[in-house]
């Protein structure tokens, strides 16, 4: 089987993960939520562990982010950010504990409490409290910015100036270019095709939605940056092997880690109104 058939296969198992999710609702989607932020956070900090075992500050975070965000999905009536300041409890203890052990990069080492559990945190409290149109919003974001920016690379056989050579030699400024018109003309299409059966017609909105769409294409974009930089840190190719062909979950949602976040936080200062 080739890496492509792996890669494929792969993405039909994880789509009809989504979907079998989707159906149970919101139990189904906070279960999966809680399950990804177990191996991502187990990635995360085996990157930085100097052999292939965790040690006890990085087995304490593969307990502690997902168990805050069980309680998170089961006590509704508590606000999110209640949740946000026990994350940032675990990364100021496990950041203390390694600034006292005097170890190198203290703050990238122990950042998966807030890298993770935030990012995760967001995308449950987006589905829970604005419904399946909003998250879809956020993931065809980050899956068209992707995927747009490949194609835009690829056509142009890798010419223009290199976006981030010493993090991802691969990726050029003219991809990511790509990536951002392919994201901004299928979401506002999205977008404009939602409001136009919901009988809203709205330039303003549209205007808004684009404005958002571009600024999250560009944190996307800087999410997967950012993760290509902690695996250059610690020396590895992939987060791990656990998806043939794709490498590891925390591989397959970098972007989404720093969009969600993001468009959380707009949601929140009423900046961005959902749908």
């Amino acid at each position: 089987m080739t890496e492509l058939h792996k890669r494929v296969l792969s993405s039909f198992g994880m789509v009809l993960a989504a979907v079998a999710a989707i159906e149970f609702d919101w139990p189904g989607v906070a279960s999966l939520g809680v399950i990804l932020s177990v191996f991502m956070v187990f990635e995360y900090d085996r990157m930085w562990s100097q052999e292939q075992k965790l040690g006890l500050l990085g087995f304490w975070r593969v307990l502690a982010v997902p168990s805050v965000l069980t309680a998170f999905c089961y006590y509704k009536q508590f606000p999110a950010y209640y949740f946000a300041a026990l994350l940032l409890i675990i990364f100021g203890i496990s950041l203390g504990i390694d600034i006292l052990r005097e170890r190198q990069r203290p703050i990238l080492r122990n950042l998966s409490p807030i890298y993770i559990g935030l990012g995760v945190m967001s995308i449950l409290w987006i589905y829970r409290d604005f419904g399946g149109f909003a998250l879809a919003f956020i993931f065809l974001i980050t899956i068209s910015n992707d995927v747009g920016a490949y194609l835009t690379g690829r056509s142009l056989k890798g010419a223009g100036p290199k976006l981030a050579p010493d993090i991802s030699p691969n990726k050029t400024l003219f991809g990511a270019i790509g990536g951002v018109i392919v994201a901004f003309a299928i979401v506002t299409s999205y977008v404009i095709m939602a409001l136009w059966n919901r009988g809203v017609d709205s330039v303003q909105v549209v205007s808004i939605i684009g404005a958002v769409t571009i600024l999250l294409s560009i944190l996307s974009i800087c999410g997967d940056l950012f993760e290509s930089k902690m695996k250059r840190l610690c020396g590895v190719k992939d987060s791990s092997s656990i998806i043939p062909g794709h490498g590891g979950f925390l591989d397959r949602f970098d972007s989404i880690l720093f969009v969600a976040p993001a468009f959380a936080a707009l949601i929140s200062a009423r900046i961005l109104m959902p749908i």
